[in-house]
């Protein structure tokens, strides 16, 4: 299969997730990352403070959380069809003309005007305006609705899917949100572990960082169904179901990820002989 950029944000692995299954692929690659700290941070290692005039940049007052709130990630995933299971369950929802029923966004709720024919680097005005600024009212709106909806969508196609699966990857838009999210969901990170106390926003490797940190530390293996929730600007959002398929042993970094809040509670570790066990090598 060809390769393509996608160029998704935040929610983009629902988006990823959406498309293959329309392709019909067998076997796919799938590389996200995020590189913030190239815009955010100088070159004393200071988070970078723009001090353009007003009106260069429409979100100017929210310019800090480039760096402040971003963080820097690149993580890989192959998804595989395997037709010895049942069917998978996924959807991915662009939210620009309607939300849940209620009017959609016409905000794309991050503003990035630097960069391109415009505004190309190191001319005169880039730097002011190669920066992310955030729509915080209408970000947070997205975010704790619409991860409800996901939820509910996913619920009303496949009733009691939180009890199927062992663990849920939801996206880390900022630590307040996902803990407001937990609350009004009924989840906490037994089941849907967090990392945006440690991480920060990873945006399109949130989710996947989650879940390579539940596979190093055994919490997840192969045969498990696992939920991919996330959310994201543009406006979009969507989830998923996968069965988990480790071919092998796991090799590690060191240091290793953060493990979640609460993941040594989580009452899923598996013992070394257990299906589906995993054994990890950490490398320098």
């Amino acid at each position: 299969m060809p390769p393509f950029q996608l160029g998704a944000g935040c929610g983009g692995l629902s988006r990823v997730a959406a498309h293959l299954a329309r392709t019909g692929a067998r076997r796919a690659l799938v590389i996200s990352y995020n590189a913030a700290s190239p815009i955010g941070i100088d070159e004393n290692g200071s988070i970078s403070q723009y001090s353009g005039a007003d009106g260069e940049h429409h979100f100017a007052h929210t310019r800090w959380c480039s760096a402040a709130l971003f963080s820097d990630a690149a993580t890989a995933l192959v998804f595989e069809r395997d037709k010895s299971f049942e069917p998978g369950l996924g959807f991915s929802s662009r939210d620009s003309l309607d939300f849940g029923g209620d009017p959609g966004f016409s905000d794309p709720l991050i503003h990035y005007p630097g960069g391109g024919a415009a505004h190309p680097p190191r001319f005169p005005g880039s730097a002011e305006l190669s920066a992310f600024g955030l729509n915080g009212p209408e970000l947070t709106r997205h975010y704790s609705c619409g991860m409800m909806l996901n939820q509910e969508t996913m619920d009303a196609h496949r009733p009691g899917f939180v009890d199927e699966v062992r663990r849920i990857s939801t996206h880390q838009a900022g630590l307040a949100l996902v803990e407001d999210y937990h609350r009004l969901a009924g989840l906490d990170t037994r089941k849907a572990p967090a990392h945006a106390r440690e991480l920060g926003n990873l945006v399109t490797s949130a989710t996947p960082v989650l879940f390579y940190t539940d596979v190093v530390n055994g919490l997840v293996g192969t045969g498990d169904s696992v939920g991919f929730s996330g959310i994201g600007a543009g406006p979009e959002r969507g989830a998923f179901l996968v069965r988990v398929a480790i071919p092998g042993e796991v090799t590690v970094t060191a240091p290793l990820p953060p493990v979640p809040a609460a993941a040594g509670t989580a009452g899923a570790a598996r013992t070394a002989d257990a299906p589906g066990a995993i054994r990890t090598t950490a490398t320098a």
